[in-house]
C-alpha cells in the first residue's frame, strides 16, 4: 500500500491505515484523503515555505504585486472600438490596451437611466460582481454622466467576431428576404405553378449541392442563382424525357431525378413535404406538356392537310391506312 502512494515524505501510520481501511471495503467517501491533505499542508508550512521565501521567485512575486498595485491607468491607455452588447443600465464596448494589444470589455453605466429605473443598488452590486470576476487589469474612470469599468475578459475577441458575423448574417438574411419578396411579387400575376428554394446537384463532377430558387411553369423549369445578374438555367418540358416516379437515393438524400435527352438533373429539398410537392408538380407539368404537344401535332396535321392526303390515298388504292400517332410513327 505504501509503495503505491506517490509522496515526498513519510505519512503517518494513522493516515495510511485510515485510507487503507476504506479502500479494502471498496468505499470511497468524500473525505477519504483529508488526513493526507492535512499532513501535506503542515509539511508545506515548514521547510518548503522557508526555502520559497529565500528564493528569487518570491522576490519576483513581490515586485510584480507591487507593480500591479501601483498601476495608474487612464482612458488614454485604451482605444475604444464598437459596441459588443447592451444591458438594462448601459452598453458594453470592446477596447484594446495600447501597450499590450490585449482586448478588454468596457462597461458603461448611464446615471440618468439608473436614476430613472431606481436601480442604484443593482448597479453597485453589478460593479462589485464584475470587479470580482477576474484578477486582471481593472480600474474605475468617472465622467459626468457615465461610469466606466475596465475588466479583463479573454472571450471579448471571440465575442467581437461573433457580433461581426451576426451583423453579416442579418444583412444576408435581409437580402434573401428582399429577393424572395421580389420573386413573390413577380409571380403573383404569372402562370407560375410552384416556386421556392431547392437544391440541385452540380459543381465539379456533380458532387456538390447548390441552392437555387426554382420556378416551375407549364412549359419550363427555371433555376435562378443568388446573383441577379446571372441568367437562370432553363429546362424546357420538351427536353425532358422522364421524371422519376419514385425518389432516388443520392448522397444520403431523397432526390427527384429528371432525365433529359443527353443528361440528367438531380433535385432535392430538406423539407419532406416540400420535396413531395415538387415531385408531384413536376410530374403533372411534364404529363400535361406531353399531352399538349400531342394535341398540337394533331392540329398541325389537320391544318397542313396530312390527314386529308392520307385518306385520299386510302380511297384510291382501296387500302385502309391506319392513322399516325402523335410521335409520327405508323
Amino acid at each position: 500500500m505504501k509503495e503505491m502512494l506517490s509522496h515526498t515524505h513519510e505519512y503517518s501510520k494513522e493516515a495510511v491505515s485510515y485510507v487503507q481501511k476504506y479502500l479494502m471495503k471498496n468505499e470511497v467517501p468524500m473525505n477519504l484523503f483529508e488526513p493526507y491533505i492535512e499532513e501535506i499542508f503542515n509539511h508545506l508550512r515548514g521547510d518548503p515555505f522557508r526555502k520559497f521565501l529565500e528564493s528569487d521567485k518570491y522576490t519576483r512575486f513581490c515586485q510584480w504585486k507591487n507593480l500591479e498595485l501601483n498601476i495608474q491607468l487612464t482612458m488614454n491607455d485604451f482605444s475604444v472600438h464598437r459596441i459588443i452588447g447592451r444591458g438594462g443600465f448601459g452598453e458594453v464596448y470592446g477596447c484594446r490596451k495600447a501597450d499590450t494589444g490585449k482586448m478588454y470589455a468596457m462597461k458603461c453605466l448611464d446615471k440618468k437611466r439608473i436614476k430613472m429605473k431606481q436601480g442604484e443598488t443593482l448597479a453597485l452590486n453589478e460593479r462589485t460582481m464584475l470587479s470580482l470576476v477576474s484578477t486582471g487589469v481593472s480600474f474605475e474612470f468617472d465622467l459626468i454622466q457615465i461610469i466606466m469599468i475596465f475588466l479583463w475578459q479573454q472571450e471579448v475577441a471571440e465575442t467581437v467576431f461573433e457580433t461581426v458575423n451576426l451583423e453579416q448574417d442579418k444583412l444576408e438574411q435581409k437580402r434573401k428576404s428582399k429577393q424572395k419578396q421580389k420573386f413573390d411579387a413577380d409571380e403573383k400575376e404569372s402562370d407560375c405553378i410552384l416556386h421556392g428554394y431547392i437544391k440541385k446537384l452540380g459543381g465539379a463532377f456533380a458532387s456538390v449541392w447548390q441552392t437555387r430558387y426554382a420556378k416551375l411553369y407549364p412549359n419550363r423549369l427555371e433555376l435562378h442563382t443568388e446573383s441577379s445578374s446571372t441568367k437562370p438555367d432553363l429546362i424546357f418540358m420538351d427536353q425532358i424525357e422522364d421524371v422519376s416516379q419514385d425518389y432516388v437515393q443520392h448522397k444520403n438524400e431523397q432526390c427527384i431525378q429528371i432525365k433529359l435527352r443527353d443528361a440528367k438533373i438531380v433535385l432535392t429539398n430538406q423539407d419532406e413535404i416540400g420535396l413531395k410537392e415538387w415531385a408531384q408538380s413536376l410530374r403533372s407539368a411534364h404529363k400535361k406538356s406531353q399531352e399538349l404537344l400531342g394535341s398540337m401535332a394533331k392540329k398541325a396535321g389537320k391544318i397542313y392537310g396530312t390527314e386529308r392526303e392520307a385518306s385520299k390515298t386510302a380511297l384510291i388504292t382501296g387500302v385502309q391506312v391506319p392513322p399516325k400517332s402523335t410521335n409520327g410513327s405508323n
